[in-house]
């Protein structure tokens, strides 16, 4: 959702771990933050311990819905927390995936129990999807004023080109 924007319907597993580098601008500047996706089933995990070694934070997602997904984090706590200790949050997702749920007190038990965050997050609704980033980035950075801002606008072009060129296959003349 925070890559393109968009809600992808279709859910493919994560194979090993996938690096997706996510920008933000704020307004100390541009912030990335390079996001390693691991595996959830252990089938597909791969050497995790590896990716843990350079992070600088980490969310624990689970699925409110999904018992087995709540249960797993104190797994993914202890793989985790092995290699690295670092500032983290606890995430409940896909809260929009039923009209009759309610937030659940237990769900941040786990969190408050490790002494970490916890948000309801949900990408389908974009409900607080930025908010772990943000708070990452502000305890990372040290500036407990920043702020999310928008992308600055792309600058109209400063110089124009004027090219035409005729197709030598079809004689179409392409811009």
């Amino acid at each position: 959702r925070l890559l393109t924007g968009e809600f992808l319907t279709r859910y493919v597993p994560t194979l090993g771990v996938e690096v997706h580098p996510l920008r933000f601008h704020t307004n100390h500047g541009i912030f990335v933050f390079n996001v390693w996706d691991c595996a959830g089933d252990p089938r597909f995990g791969g050497m995790r311990d590896g990716y843990y070694i350079s992070a600088d934070c980490c969310i624990y997602m689970f699925d409110v819905h999904t018992k087995s997904t709540r249960e797993n984090l104190k797994n993914w706590y202890e793989l985790f927390t092995k290699v690295r200790n670092v500032p983290s949050v606890v995430c409940g997702c896909k809260i929009s995936n039923d009209i009759n749920w309610h937030s659940d007190p237990s769900d941040a038990t786990f969190a408050k129990d490790h002494e970490m965050g916890f948000l309801y997050v949900d990408a389908k609704s974009n409900y607080n999807f930025e908010l772990p980033f943000l708070t990452f980035a502000r305890k990372l950075s040290g500036f407990d004023d920043l702020v999310f801002v928008g992308a600055p606008p792309i600058e109209p072009p400063i110089a124009s080109v004027e090219y035409e060129e005729q197709c030598p296959i079809c004689g179409t003349v392409m811009a």
